[in-house]
């Protein structure tokens, strides 16, 4: 039978037979508390340090920041980086997306929702559930009577903004001069 013990700092030990264990009442008298701690706060720091909204660019260099963003889209054996200004429309093709610039298509695995949440800040919508494009590229909005509008991109490719996305519609009327009652209900 083991017979516990206390010893002068108050902390309490078991011994018998073989084996021998001591227990701690509080987590700060650990002998080993300070050398797991400082690698504990180093990781926290790091965290604090590249949060969400810090895209990577930010993270290598603050004057980086402002160049446009680019997408890397593996074609056989090399890897492109489109710049995404050039890029008018990504279309949903299952777990895929097709990149449509004027001239070239781009087959990259990715889900239209990931890409959505990349693309957001260089100044793409979805106006489809399977669509977003890029709003530096339209060049005409025509409402139809269904409530649905046809977005004519640059290079003459054009899109059916279902009512769904309207409203995506409608937050860019509010930054374009002269469109702001253009898409009213």
């Amino acid at each position: 039978m083991k017979t516990p013990l206390k010893s002068s700092d108050g902390s309490s030990a078991a011994v018998g037979g073989s084996r021998r264990a001591v227990f701690y009442r509080r987590q700060a008298e650990h002998p080993d508390a300070e050398r797991i701690a400082a690698p504990a706060q180093v990781l926290q720091m790091q965290a604090q340090t590249y949060d969400e909204e810090a895209t990577p660019l930010e993270a290598i260099s603050p004057a980086l920041a402002g160049q446009a963003k680019r997408i890397a889209v593996r074609v056989h054996d090399r890897i492109l980086l489109l710049d995404a200004k050039n890029v008018l429309s990504v279309q949903a093709e299952g777990n895929y997306v097709l990149l449509q610039s004027e001239s070239e298509s781009y087959l990259v695995r990715e889900t239209i929702s990931m890409m959505a949440k990349k693309l957001r800040p260089n100044g793409f919508i979805q106006i489809h559930r399977s669509l977003l494009i890029n709003v530096a590229g339209v060049e005409e909005i025509q409402p139809c009577g269904t409530g649905e509008y046809i977005v004519q991109m640059r290079g003459g490719k054009r899109f059916t903004a279902t009512r769904t996305y309207k409203n995506n519609l409608k937050s860019l009327a509010k930054v374009w001069i002269g469109a702001d009652r253009f898409l009213e209900d």
